[in-house]
Order: structure tokens, then sequence, then C-alpha cells
């Protein structure tokens, strides 16, 4: 009879502790993240014709912003990812940059699916502005427009976060 009993409290403690009310129901929700690479550099790579971003050791801050969509419970295989890179020269504690300036600052945005090969794109329209926090992270400010391919139509993205070392 006790072990009857204690199967029982078992079994009931386990129904309670399961969550059935989970708020994404195991699907994956939208994400950002902002962050920024001390003594780094950009370094496009061609690897048998798929273009990536690697941040390797340089002389400059790399700042990587990634937008991760919201998960399709009901759609196979619907990952999809933004990212964006640029660079800034170490010693600023400050900048500006807009049009064709982007350029300079290496920024490229690429996307990321359950699909082809998709290449880097230049940023060379809008503007970024940072500012260094007292607390050694960055407020950035970018508002850039942009074509993923010759067939697509231009798109925009604004995009505002505080950026933190890695």
């Amino acid at each position: 009879m006790k072990s009857y009993a204690f199967l029982l409290i078992a079994l009931i403690l386990s129904t309670i502790s399961c969550d059935t009310n989970d708020e994404n129901d195991g699907v994956r929700p939208e994400s950002f993240a902002y962050e920024f690479y001390e003594d780094s550099e950009i370094v496009m790579v061609n690897d048998q014709g798929f273009e990536y971003i690697n941040i390797d050791n340089g002389i400059n801050k790399v700042f990587k912003y990634v937008y991760v969509a919201e998960e399709q419970e009901q759609i196979s295989d619907d990952e999809y990812a933004e990212f964006l890179y640029f660079e800034i020269d170490s010693d600023l504690d400050s900048f500006s940059y807009s049009d064709d300036e982007l350029l300079d600052l290496q920024m490229y945005m690429q996307r990321s699916c359950f699909c082809a090969s998709l290449p880097l794109v230049p940023i060379s329209s809008g503007m970024a502005t940072g500012t260094k926090q007292s607390n050694g992270n960055w407020n950035i400010s970018l508002s850039i427009s942009f074509t993923w391919d010759e067939q697509s139509e231009t798109v925009s993205r604004t995009i505002e976060g505080l950026f933190s070392p890695l």
C-alpha cells in the first residue's frame, strides 16, 4: 500500500511540475543581439561560393548586430536571421557617418536562411552614429537602405541598441 501511495504522490508531483502554459510552446521567439569586439577586424571570406564575415584579431572595434526571426511552428526549415557588421577605429569615442562614408566602415548586411548561398551586401546608403558610454558599452543608431540582390526592391532597416563587448 505504501508503494502505491508513493507512486500516486510522485505522479501528482510530476504532473504539477509540468508547465502546460509555456508562452511560446517550444517555438523560438524573435531575438536581437548587439555586441562588439575589441582589437578586431572584419575579414570577408569566400569559401566555395559561400561568402561570410570572420572577425579576426586586428586594431579596430568590430560591431555585430544579429536579428533572428520568430520560428513559425507550422513551417519546416523556416529559420531566418540577419547579420550586420561594421568596424571603427579603436581610438574613437563617438562617430557619425552617412551614405558613401559607410563603405569606410566596411559595413555589410547578410541574411541566413534554409536556402541557397546569400551574398554579403555592402551598405552605402543611410547613416550610422554611435557614442561610447561610461561603462564601455556603445549606444548606436543605424538607419540604412540596401537591396539584397539585383532583383529585389530597396529595403530599409533602423537599428538602435546598446552594444556590449564580447
